[in-house]
């Protein structure tokens, strides 16, 4: 009842807008399974920027071209927006790029390249120069050695606790980069450098 409550106040403030922008994405979860994440962004009356996810849902179709056009016209028509629709922000995948094709030829939606994407595409290759390679492979590994230790990461979690100051302190976990995204790799050694003197400390137990 209050999901189809709020499912209709959101649909009244989209029709009350007369442009907006889509960004949408394809993911998978932690167990393998494909989700479609399409988010709505507009301004409302009073110049405030406005995003509400429209749906986050299963996608255990083939993500063709076709199947993507055709789920993303079952959501924007869910909220009777079609007309509103001024822009898609998307990735630059083969099948996302087909997909755009066909509803810019059934529907006149636009689209426009996400930048985030755009930069991942153009800093891919810094990572792959030998000497960034040299320790980000390292890094992983070592970040691997905790994210399969139960015995090793609690050790690392008291030596972070005996080092701080704050009795409350919060457990900071060591962050794992991934090959599809840049900031990632960027948290996984910022990470690492917040946590030096814990990590140093617990090697030296270690040993």
């Amino acid at each position: 009842m209050k999901y189809s409550t709020c499912k209709g106040s959101l649909r009244t403030k989209l029709e009350e807008s007369r442009n907006i922008a889509l960004t949408t994405d394809i993911w998978p979860s932690r167990a393998v399974e494909a989700y479609i994440t399409v988010t709505a962004h507009f301004f409302d009356s009073s110049w405030k920027l406005n995003a509400y996810v429209l749906e986050t849902t299963a996608f255990p179709e083939r993500h063709t071209g076709v199947e993507i056009a055709a789920k993303l016209q079952d959501i924007v028509d869910d909220f009777n927006i079609n007309s509103h629709i001024s822009v898609i922000v998307h990735n630059q995948t083969a099948n996302m790029l087909s997909s755009l094709d066909i509803l810019d030829s059934k529907r006149g939606w636009k689209s426009l390249n996400c930048v985030a994407h755009c930069l991942q595409l153009c800093l891919k290759p810094g990572f792959e120069i030998a000497a960034i390679s040299r320790f980000m492979s390292p890094a992983r590994k070592f970040i691997g050695h905790f994210n399969h230790s139960v015995v090793a990461t609690e050790a690392l979690k008291r030596k972070q606790q005996q080092m701080s100051t704050d009795s409350n302190c919060k457990f900071e976990k060591l962050i794992k980069d991934c090959p599809t995204k840049w900031n990632p790799s960027f948290l996984m050694l910022q990470r690492l450098i917040e946590l030096r003197w814990p990590i140093t400390a617990y090697y030296c137990c270690a040993s």
